[in-house]
């Protein structure tokens, strides 16, 4: 049974990245279905009577096609690169997302009385990225790398700046997507990738082996992180 198991699952297409993809199909499913984006996007009122789960997936629900597919494409090239590579860290900066992002918007922009978006999550999954690149390129010789990811992480800031002062959006339409920008997801979103990019977190490998006699051994190696 298990080396039955064995062999769907290394047939499973995308396996290595299975959270990015549930993710994102999980982001597609709300955009279709009728009425779900509003049970599920973050509510202020809905969430102080007790729907709580509003805080998580209002993150998934979006606007219109133009909000869902800049955020969702972001999310699917971001999340593909570091699920594969560094999979331990995207997990934290999800989770200091989620623990900041909304719970950040709740707090001082108390106007708002709803949110949706995958932008802020991208914004952290972008500068996690930047901060391996700068961490393990810094003494190095490559000065592109170290030069590429500081404009990145400036480029983000400067759209940013850019969103608190003008109110308007680089990318998404967010008259036609009847939104207002909340330049404090890009930022709440931006500090939780650099903490998820340097916490001293100590990373593990799990190496699987298959043999004649034993269907699964697992090995775990310990590694320090970079």
């Amino acid at each position: 049974m298990m080396e039955f198991a064995r062999r769907i699952w290394t047939a499973v297409p995308g396996r290595e990245i299975v959270l990015s993809l549930g993710l994102a199909l999980f982001t597609g499913v709300i955009a279709v279905v009728p009425g779900l984006s509003e049970s599920l996007q973050f509510d202020r009122s809905a969430v102080a009577g007790g729907e709580i789960w509003r805080l998580l997936t209002g993150h998934f629900c979006h606007w219109n096609v133009d909000h869902l597919f800049w955020d969702l494409s972001m999310f699917l090239v971001l999340g593909t690169i570091l699920e594969r590579d560094e999979r331990p860290r995207m997990w934290l900066c999800l989770g200091l997302c989620f623990a900041s992002i909304v719970p950040a918007i709740a707090i001082w922009m108390p106007e708002f009385q709803t949110y949706r978006g995958l932008s802020g999550i991208d914004s952290g999954l972008f500068i996690l990225l930047m901060t391996l690149i700068l961490k393990e390129n810094w003494n190095s010789s490559k000065p592109i790398l170290v030069g590429g990811a500081f404009l990145g992480m400036a480029g983000l800031a400067a759209k940013t700046l850019y969103e608190m002062k003008t109110g308007a959006t680089l990318f998404v339409d967010h008259e036609a997507a009847g939104m207002i920008p909340i330049p404090l997801s890009h930022l709440a979103g931006g500090i939780a990738g650099l903490l998820a990019g340097m916490w001293p977190i100590r990373e593990v490998e799990l190496k699987t082996y298959f043999s004649k006699d034993n269907l699964l051994i697992s090995a775990w190696n310990g590694r320090d992180a970079r």
